[in-house]
């Protein structure tokens, strides 16, 4: 139902909320700069140790870039690029993982039609091999078709237990999307 708790999915938001914070950075350098500086002390005298002077000193700078040749607006242009690549990317992200996971349950659910397939061939020829059998006691068949219908049948197993192991991969295929099991 959502996504958004999967890993690389929170990576994603990871990058997004990056380049955002580079934005508002950048956004923020453009500004006027306005610091404050304070300092208390005591300053002793050479002569008279015992007599000491209290200082104190406060200092406001402002700094403001008039011209900077372009230089921050560039920068906040990369940043929005930067920030308009990793939106794009979420939802690149989003569509690819939507389409794996429709291959992933279109491979379940073939799986388990094979599977169901393969179950209703397998019964139908071990009750063929049942007949050949009944038939060859009574002398009707020929080894040949005997063997032949024993054959059929091993084959149907075979593909009975491939299509559980398609399944099985599956499984496991839909575990990996949505991050699941041990790593």
């Amino acid at each position: 139902k959502s996504f958004n708790s999967l890993d690389r999915f929170q990576l994603q938001d990871i990058e997004i909320e990056k380049s955002e914070r580079v934005l508002s950075k950048v956004e923020a350098s453009l500004k006027p700069q306005i610091s404050l500086s304070g300092y208390f002390g005591y300053n002793y005298d050479i002569d008279d140790s015992l007599h000491k002077e209290n200082l104190w000193q406060i200092g406001l700078n402002l700094t403001w870039n008039i011209f900077d040749f372009n230089r921050g607006d560039a920068r906040e242009q990369q940043a929005r690029v930067a920030k308009l690549q990793a939106v794009i990317q979420k939802k690149r992200l989003s569509e690819d993982f939507n389409k794996m996971l429709a291959e992933a349950v279109d491979r379940v659910e073939s799986s388990v039609a094979e599977y169901k397939i393969n179950l209703a061939q397998l019964k139908l020829l071990e009750e063929t091999e049942n007949i050949e059998e009944a038939r060859y006691g009574a002398g009707v068949a020929t080894l040949n078709e005997l063997l032949l219908a024993k054959a059929k049948t091993q084959i149907a197993k075979s593909k009975l237990i491939e299509s559980q192991y398609k399944y099985q991969n599956g499984i496991f295929y839909l575990d990996y999307l949505f991050e699941r099991g041990d790593i």
